[in-house]
């Protein structure tokens, strides 16, 4: 049929998402038993993290990371709607990170819904290690809990405990802890300092907590989330605001759900394993158990340790004897430290979403004998058993040359995304290429690329190039007694032939973009293009990236269109430079001599007590102590967007955006360990050092918007946005933060109770010299959030200046319950007051509110007012609830005017999944609505007609009723015959293609209107029902800006 000319033609815009949102390690002492770099945080495994990078470096302004996502599919349900799109994570790619089951910087996010915790001090569902019993670890110890103690090896043993986790069996006494406690190890007094931190990643709310109360596992949320927060070990069950709940973790036909780390058998992150919906809508998430290299590195030597020779001599007699020891020469001693960081082996990955209705299939791959590649998603409609979409990832290794799993695994390489096929259309997807030169990059103190120079394959470590000229006691030569020096011989690493390599790793601004995102090709034969720079700060640059520019064409006809960002100086989290991978600590060797004294008329055997202290001092690839580059953020208080017209050579205006900054972690300094008063100072450095070290973090705050202003081409303000805050959720938790910084070598150590007991010489313990093996840092976690109070829009107009404020109250839920509205457009100021209540307004015994809130569904609105502002009420809407079946739904809406309440509309009956069978208009006629396809589309909708006559027909004629035949896989009744069996009933039926969309309506004068779809499942045409087009659409890609 010739196609009539006469039609609407509508132009759709595919967005491809390119927008913005407004909204281990302590290094081991020589002098310690082993020599590897111990994690003082156990974090989540690899692959999770690649999801958090979306929690803790949110895709927005203030930081300047754009979004970019490709959306290939939606699952939607009733309640919820579950998008299956790839993400790019656009803040550069790390040195030889963990690329991820599809390729550096990308990542599904329906594969990362998870509850992950980086473990902090020790276990908080107690320790795995049943040595440790799990009752004193009930609580987070605080400083008032160490001042108890007085002695001070009691207190030593307090925060010994407090230093390490317990279940990493690698620790050991420091011997003079229990040197002198009555029962020795056995005194020992368990506990744990900190506390663990949680985040959660799930389709309808994210967030963070920490469990504030062990024995209880209450939780406390760190931001303005009503989440409700179930957890044990093994599982957890989360339920947002709206009554949806997820089941994480637990097991799944025997098959464990959380993933562990193999040294300590923490449990670090848990799978989103099933959703359950108010209105009986189940999901089920199941997974495949994959081993992969998620740990790279060419050599694991990760730092040195160079320890001066002693520096200070403690020496103890017993029995008043004397005697003299021989002149002794030390020399420095220099060790490797190597990465003994978490491990991970086995990880979870997303095998299939199963609904009622969907299956989706995520197939994978083996790429260089990693079996974990995702290859293809293909999703089946369940009733009609056809693949409705077919996604097909093209991933390979770059550069080519690594061809092996050994390769890759020990050579600056990653995993590319190279194109994504749906449907028979692709996008194809272009990198920034290396520098060729450099084989051998080496990484940045942010641990970005850099190709400054060249190093062999092999160099490990590659320090901080400022660290060459430290200076260390190399030789000393000293006689008996505390300090008498013969000789004291100093050096520098530079001079010391240590096998070390040093570089400078500062940012390398021409190079840093290797590996990145660069250019995406759409289906349609346009591209967007992505131009990064390196984040600038009040210290300097570097940091990783933030988008320069955005350049789209929609087809290879448009001309492009450029959104320029600049920012103001960014904050960051905290300065980081050299100084932040380093640490320092003292050892004491000791040594026992005997000897004869002579006591009329005896001869006693004497001994002498020799401790030699050293200073050790620790440089590292990576940052020690508190300082954590997946905490490292950087902010910016400004950001201007202009978009550049290139056909005109102009500038077409700007955007101006504020923030508000958050208080980024607040630093300080350890206490505890100290030399003791009037005995020695380091002979290189002027004053001892102590460790900074974070002490106050604001976990829950981030950046909000506080103003945007728009400009035209000339510079004039249009338009401003303001906004206003206040600090809700407002609470503290305390605890303390313990590292060991004095360590003891072998030899015997004194063993006498009391250090100061009058029989022994003073000197006879180190604790006259060493005030604590150990410091110590009280610190605070600060949550809360800011909500939003007041938006104020200013409109300039050659006329003048038009304002519109409102402004919000919240309950104790953080909803907005009143909205003051004041507009000056028509120059009466005029005030407009609306308040809004929710469920737990209205509350009480066991009324269907109160189930309401029992099943923690606090979020939708119950009641509206509307108000002037003299508080004369103009308007309330209500919508009453009521319990069908084992549902909460609304039974009626109400509206009242003038103090008369009027129906507006009765909600009569539901199916068991809460779709509308039967409603009633005030004053008419009810009207019926015929479901199938099970449960999921509404097949007609049935006027004028009651329940009886329909129910009749429908039972009569195909054996079926209202409620049941809304669980049939399609419709079984005759469009022709049902419209015969009721004559008088105005009949409006729907086809579908499932999965799809409707693909036909029928009105109640029998004539048909079809939808039909391109390869993409997008609505293509509209025809009425003699064939003619009525509307047409078209797609194009565009960036958000």
């Amino acid at each position: 049929m010739e196609r009539r000319k006469m039609y609407m033609k509508k132009k759709l815009v595919l967005s491809l998402m390119i927008t913005f949102g407004l909204h281990y390690a302590q290094a081991q002492q020589p002098n310690t038993q082993e020599n590897l770099q111990r994690p003082k945080i156990i974090p989540s495994s690899p692959q999770s993290q690649i999801f958090e990078n979306y929690l803790n470096h949110e895709v927005t302004e203030y930081n300047g990371l754009p979004k970019i996502e490709i959306p290939l599919y939606e699952i939607k349900m009733k309640d919820l709607t579950i998008p299956i799109n790839l993400s790019y994570h656009a803040s550069g790619i790390k040195y030889m990170q963990y690329d991820g089951d599809i390729g550096a910087g990308w990542s599904i996010g329906a594969g990362g819904y998870r509850l992950t915790r980086s473990v902090r001090g020790a276990d908080d569902f107690a320790p795995v290690n049943t040595q440790y019993p799990a009752q004193y670890y009930q609580s987070v110890k605080k400083q008032e809990d160490m001042n108890i103690h007085t002695d001070p090896r009691r207190k030593d043993n307090f925060l010994y405990f407090l230093s390490f986790d317990p279940d990493r069996p690698l620790d050991v006494y420091p011997k003079g802890v229990f040197a002198g406690m009555p029962n020795g190890v056995s005194d020992a007094m368990y506990g744990d300092g900190q506390y663990d931190k949680f985040q959660y990643m799930l389709p309808s709310t994210s967030g963070s907590f920490i469990i504030k109360d062990r024995p209880t596992m209450q939780v406390a949320l760190m931001d303005d989330k009503r989440d409700k927060v179930e957890i044990q070990r093994q599982q957890c069950k989360i339920t947002d605001a709206n009554g949806i709940e997820y089941f994480i973790g637990g097991t799944d036909n025997g098959m464990e759900l959380f993933e562990k780390e193999v040294t300590t058998f923490h449990e670090t992150t848990w799978v989103l394993r099933e959703i359950k919906t108010p209105s009986n809508e189940t999901v089920h998430f199941r997974y495949k158990r994959i081993w992969t290299v998620n740990q790279r590195f060419k050599e694991n030597r990760s730092g040195v340790t160079v320890s001066d020779a002693p520096f200070y001599t403690l020496s103890a007699t017993s029995w008043g004897g004397s005697g003299n020891l021989p002149f002794h020469t030390d020399g420095w001693t220099i060790s490797n430290i190597y990465s003994g960081g978490p491990k991970y082996e086995v990880l979870l990955f997303l095998d299939e979403i199963e609904t009622e209705n969907l299956l989706v299939k995520f197939e994978r791959g083996v790429l260089l004998d990693m079996g974990h590649i995702l290859k293809k998603i293909i999703v089946t409609d369940k009733l009609s058993h056809k693949v409705i979409n077919e996604i097909e990832l093209f991933n390979y290794v770059y550069p080519s040359t690594v061809n092996t799993l050994e390769l890759y695994k020990t050579t600056a390489s990653h995993i590319y995304l190279n194109a994504v096929n749906t449907l028979g259309n692709t996008y194809n997807l272009d990198y920034y290429t290396p520098p060729s030169n450099i084989s051998n990059p080496y990484p940045d103190q942010w641990n970005n690329y850099n190709f400054k120079q060249g190093f062999p394959a092999d160099a490990r470590p590659i320090l901080h190039q400022e660290f060459l000229d430290e200076e260390f006691v190399w030789n000393r030569t000293y006689g008996d007694d505390q300090s008498w020096t013969v000789a004291n011989n100093k050096s520098t690493i530079r001079y010391s032939g240590i096998d070390v390599h040093s570089a400078d790793r500062s940012v390398d601004e021409d190079n840093v973009m290797s590996y990145s995102l660069e250019k995406i090709h759409f289906p349609t034969g346009g591209n967007t293009e992505y131009v990064y720079e390196t984040h600038q700060t009040v210290f300097g640059k570097g940091g990783g990236l933030r988008i320069k520019k955005i350049i789209s064409s929609p087809d290879p006809a448009s001309t492009p269109v450029i959104s320029e960002f600049r920012y103001s100086n960014g904050v960051s989290s905290f300065k980081l430079d050299h100084n932040a991978f380093s640490s320092e600590s003292y050892s004491i060797n000791h040594e026992k001599f005997s000897f004869g004294v002579a006591f009329e008329p005896w001869y006693l055997e004497a001994d002498k007590w020799i401790g030699r202290i050293s200073c050790n001092r620790t440089f590292s690839m990576n940052p020690v102590g508190d300082y954590n580059l997946s905490e490292y953020n950087t902010y910016y208080r400004n950001v201007d967007v202009l978009q550049y017209d290139l056909a005109g050579n102009k500038y077409n205006g700007k955007r101006s955006v504020e923030y508000n900054l958050p208080s980024f972690p607040q630093l300080g300094f350890y206490d505890g360990a100290f030399l003791g008063a009037g005995g020695f100072a380091y002979p290189t450095v002027d004053n001892y050092n102590k460790r900074k070290g974070i002490m106050r973090t604001y976990d829950g705050q981030k950046p909000t918007l506080k103003s945007t202003a728009y400009f035209d081409e000339l510079g004039q303000l249009l338009k401003k946005e303001t906004y206003k805050y206040k600090k809700v959720d407002s609470n503290n938790y305390y605890g303390l933060k313990v590292n060991q910084r004095f360590y003891i070598s072998s030899g015997e150590v004194p063993t006498y109770p009391q250090y100061n007991d009058i029989d022994l010489h003073v000197t006879r313990n180190d604790y006259t010299h060493v005030s604590s093996y150990f410091d110590w840092m009280a610190y605070e976690i600060e949550t809360g959030t800011d909500i939003l109070i007041s938006k104020t829009d200013s409109l300039f107009t050659p006329s003048g200046q038009i304002v519109r404020t409102e402004s919000f109250e919240h309950n104790d839920d953080n909803q907005v319950t009143k909205i003051t509205l004041s507009d000056n457009a028509d120059g009466t100021g005029k005030i407009k007051v609306t308040e809004l209540k929710y469920p737990k307004d209205f509350a009480s015994g066991s009324n269907v509110y109160q189930q309401l809130v029992d099943r923690h569904i606090i979020a939708p609105v119950v009641e509206t007012i509307e108000r002037t502002g003299t508080n004369q009420e103009l308007k309330r809407n209500k919508t009453e609830y009521n319990a069908f079946g084992s549902l909460l739904l609304p039974s009626r809406t109400t509206a009242t005017t003038q103090g008369l309440e009027r129906i507006i509309g009765t909600y009569n009956m539901y199916d068991s999944k809460g779709n509308l069978l039967q409603y009633t208009p005030f004053g008419a006629n009810s009207i019926f609505y015929l479901w199938s396809y099970n449960h999921r589309y509404p097949v007609a909708e049935i006027r004028n007609v009651n329940i009886g006559e329909l129910e009749y027909a429908l039972y009569s004629r195909y054996g079926t009723s209202l409620q049941a035949h809304a669980g049939t896989s399609a419709p079984v009744f005759d469009d022709a015959l049902l419209r015969s069996d009721l004559p008088n009933a105005l009949i409006t039926t729907y086809t579908y293609d499932p999965s799809i969309g409707i693909s036909s309506i029928k009105d109640p004068r029998g004539r048909r209107t079809r939808y039909i779809y391109d390869n993409f499942n997008r609505l293509k045409y509209v025809e009425d029902h003699e064939g003619r087009l009525v509307n047409e659409y078209g797609y194009h890609y565009r960036s958000g800006y």
